[in-house]
């Protein structure tokens, strides 16, 4: 039985409608008598999952009579409808835009091609390329390509996409275009031997569309060379990527039936919490229709649950913000929740020290979302790295928009006080520059690896200081990027009206220029480096590495980010001008020797342990007491050297143990959290430790975890040693 393929109408008619908000949250359904046909079409888009340049897939739905429904983000009209609207006169696009078109699509046919097994599209044309409501290009019908015996390679994705670049272009002569029809013509060659891959393809348009003439000279390397999905065509030549019935059978035939004693909603099997607070739980879950892991956000309080559905609703496809697929109404004894996209790689943690550029590109995006609420009179309210996401695409997503209110509206208690404004902490109406000052406090920490005005005493020491108007210190992680410097600490000033008003539009252009060069600078070795055809921040190799070490940078020249520097620096200074500052920032501990504040530092940038850990290092061992206390011992490499401790508490509620502390940091020689002093340096002469019980001030469960750092090995802590009182 042949999968049949989805028709992808020029200008489908969105269905579906957010009742519970004012924004209309609009989707796209597909409905097919072959259910498991329509599904397996589904279930291969879904590989993809949360890819910038993928048609989403929200949900799909299987009946006892075989049909079946998949439910789609809306993603505007196809190429053929743009093409159509423009009229016969123009006769195609021009080449700068097809350049560009090719650039994205490209560049997801490479990270489809790249996985295991490869991904193969299989059915390139005009009418399965979308453009959103944000004017970025998304891929459709993943999965309609299949038709039993026959099978596509990656090469066969190339060379359909070129000549669909070929068609698109406009048919009268216009000098501009030439050297786009030279390039094509010459890629369409060199993909013919199955030399010219995906992701090169995407490289060389991308250089094309940046600089304005052909990438690919005769004997280019870039043609001659043999692309990754060369290798991956070998791999699925000859073996069909799409399933055959027997293969649906098998794959769907138990998927019907509901979970036991399960309170998800129906269709979603529970993995693992990931969080628990007060408006509800937050679990990692398998969709078993779709093949995915997706996280379920339950609601015990339908105020939160109404701010979070709105403000998805006007972030709806937006790149910078979590994708949300499904709201279930919720039935005893489960709760309502929304189904979210997966994040795997996690909050943005401050382990590893973040470059200026990194931190700008990263401000720039998660501005261009608060634009979007700002502009629908909404504030986020709780800008934290821990409410910023990293997919596995390279993206960054904004999340937790349970405390969202109306612009003007009292600030909610339940923000984090260690990034918020004095305004909002003190409980002042919520403003867009509130948001904006806590996008800065977490730049900052992300690349000091503590908050603005941490000194180690506690969290009320640092809402004090923030609320008598200290300034902190200048950024030294920042100090080779001014512009950024400039711009974070305007955006830390005590005052409101000291700050920039220019709005978080005028944010994301001011970070975005800092490092970006713009194409009349560029110069034949300006090629960008790692094309995304997204304009994505690209965390890959941070998620590879487990440390988020970041891909390198367009070749722009160390002059172009230095003008962009100081263009940003003063546009920032002709605001600030005029503002007398109170005198410098009181300066944070000052450390005896560089060696010993590296070793603090490292210490107080850990991220959270895994508190189930049962780990056994040899250097180090933990023996707990009946009274909840525990002494540590160090050993060998740790032995005749200073050393600090770097301890996190966890909460424990109904046997269940957080995965992020509710206190943390270095702890003093009494074995308590004491921060990043020389009080908690343990010296050469000291081989144990005691540490006394985690305490919560509810009288809740408390399992803690501490790990050694060693003063001269500062990168190389020992595992974690765990234990409960």
């Amino acid at each position: 039985m042949e999968a049949p393929r989805a028709p992808v109408p020029d200008q489908p008619a969105p269905t579906g409608r957010n009742r519970a908000v004012d924004e209309p949250y609009s989707v796209e359904l597909r409905c097919s008598p072959d259910g498991p046909g329509l599904v397996v079409a589904a279930r291969a888009q879904a590989r993809l999952d949360g890819h910038p340049g993928v048609v989403s897939i929200h949900s799909a739905h299987l009946d006892s009579d075989g049909r079946g429904s998949v439910q789609l983000g809306w993603a505007g009209s196809t190429l053929t409808g743009l093409i159509a609207r423009r009229g016969a006169s123009c006769g195609g696009l021009a080449g700068a835009d097809v350049a560009q078109i090719g650039v994205e699509v490209a560049s997801v046919l490479a990270d489809a091609h790249g996985m295991r097994p490869p991904l193969v599209h299989g059915a390139i044309d005009h009418t399965v390329i979308r453009l959103d409501r944000w004017g970025k290009t998304r891929l459709d019908a993943f999965g309609a390509g299949c038709h039993g015996h026959l099978t596509a390679t990656p090469p066969d994705d190339v060379n359909a996409l070129l000549c669909m670049l070929h068609r698109l272009l406009r048919t009268d002569q216009h000098e501009s275009d030439g050297k786009v029809r030279q390039f094509l013509s010459r890629a369409t060659a060199a993909t013919a031997g199955g030399a010219l891959g995906a992701r090169e393809l995407a490289q060389a348009l991308s250089t094309l569309s940046w600089q304005g003439h052909g990438f690919l000279p005769p004997g280019s390397s870039a043609v001659s060379s043999t692309g990754t999905e060369a290798g991956a065509a070998d791999r699925v030549n000859g073996h069909s990527t799409c399933l055959t019935a027997e293969d649906r059978t098998a794959i769907l035939g138990d998927e019907l039936q509901p979970t036991p004693g399960c309170e998800l909603p129906k269709g979603f099997v529970p993995l693992r919490r990931l969080a628990r607070g007060g408006h509800g739980d937050v679990w990692l879950a398998r969709d078993h229709l779709l093949a995915r892991d997706v996280v379920v956000k339950q609601y015990r309080n339908n105020d939160a649950l109404e701010r979070e559905l709105r403000a998805l609703g006007h972030l709806d496809g937006h790149r910078a913000s979590v994708e949300r697929y499904l709201f279930a109404h919720g039935s005893a004894p489960a709760p309502p929740a929304i189904v979210l996209g997966w994040c795997e790689g996690g909050a943005l943690a401050s382990d590893h020290p973040w470059s200026p550029t990194e931190l700008a590109h990263l401000g720039a995006q998660v501005a261009d979302a608060l634009g979007v609420l700002h502009g629908r009179g909404l504030v986020h309210g709780d800008i934290k790295p821990q409410n910023l996401l990293a997919d596995r695409w390279g993206a960054v997503r904004l999340a937790d928009f349970s405390v969202t209110g109306a612009d003007g509206a009292r600030g909610s208690p339940e923000c984090s006080p260690r990034h918020a404004p004095p305004e909002q902490l003190d409980g002042g109406a919520l403003t867009p520059a509130a948001d904006l000052a806590a996008l800065a406090a977490t730049l900052y920490h992300l690349g000091e690896g503590y908050p603005p005005l941490e000194r180690g005493d506690g969290t009320e020491a640092l809402v004090a200081r923030r609320l008598s108007g200290v300034k902190p210190a200048l950024p030294q992680s920042m100090a080779s990027l001014p512009g950024l410097s400039t711009w974070v600490m305007a955006q830390l000033s005590p005052d409101p009206c000291d700050r920039p008003n220019g709005g978080a539009a005028v944010a994301a252009a001011t970070l975005r220029a800092l490092v970006r060069p713009t194409p009349c600078h560029l110069n034949d070795n300006d090629a960008p480096a790692h094309p995304t055809g997204h304009g994505q921040v690209d965390l890959r190799a941070r998620l590879a590495t487990k440390r988020f070490a970041w891909p390198t940078l367009p070749r722009s020249g160390t002059a172009l980010t230095a003008l962009g520097s100081l263009v940003a620096s003063l546009l920032l200074a002709s605001v600030l001008v005029s503002r007398a500052w109170a005198g410098p920032s009181p300066a944070p501990p000052e450390l005896s020797d560089p060696q010993t504040r590296a070793g603090l530092r490292a210490a107080m940038a850990l991220p959270p342990p895994d508190p189930l850990s049962e780990s056994r290092p040899t250097d180090a061992s933990l023996s707990a007491a009946p009274s909840g206390s525990a002494v540590l011992r160090v050993t060998g490499r740790f032995e005749g050297r200073p050393w600090l401790v770097r301890r996190d508490d966890f909460a424990v509620t109904e046997g269940l143990v957080d995965d992020r502390p509710f206190a943390f940091g270095v702890v003093g020689p009494k074995g308590s959290i004491a921060g990043p002093t020389h009080s908690a340096l343990i010296r050469s002469n000291q081989a144990s430790l005691r540490l006394p019980p985690g305490e919560r001030s509810d009288g809740a469960a408390v399992t803690s975890c501490v790990r050694v750092i060693g003063i001269d090995l500062p990168d190389d802590p020992s595992p974690a040693l765990c234990w409960s009182r």
